[in-house]
């Protein structure tokens, strides 16, 4: 995998994925998933990501000016369910791979993003 990438960089839709919600985290800390409501469909916008390094000068790692996460997974919703789910988008050469994936990790995160999928999309059951 890359050096991954700055969090506060990072965007989920058109917004800093820092002003999403996190709506799960998991993994002792490592896996967080984001969410993004999509008014105009009645869907939404996820990610997951897993805590890569930081400095050691905040409290929290995920309080980091410096903290650097790699991208699990993207999800894309709408009315009728989840269209779109990728692997690794933005690596150019390991679209699709995960490095030892932590498994319960990555059930986790699955089951939330059926819950939202069951909650916000009208279509789907």
């Amino acid at each position: 995998m890359d050096n991954g990438y700055i969090f506060k960089d990072l965007m989920l839709g058109d917004n800093p994925i820092s002003e999403c919600e996190m709506v799960l985290e998991c993994n002792d800390e490592m896996y967080r998933l984001y969410m993004l409501k999509l008014n105009y469909c009645g869907g939404f916008k996820a990610m997951a990501i897993e805590f890569n390094s930081c400095g050691c000068e905040a409290q929290s790692q995920w309080e980091s000016d410096d903290l650097v996460v790699d991208e699990l997974f993207t999800v894309t919703a709408f009315f009728d369910g989840v269209r779109h789910l990728e692997f690794n988008r933005n690596e150019k050469e390991m679209e699709g791979y995960l490095y030892y994936p932590n498994i319960d990790g990555l059930i986790s995160l699955l089951s939330k993003v059926r819950e939202i999928e069951k909650e916000l999309c009208r279509e789907c059951d």
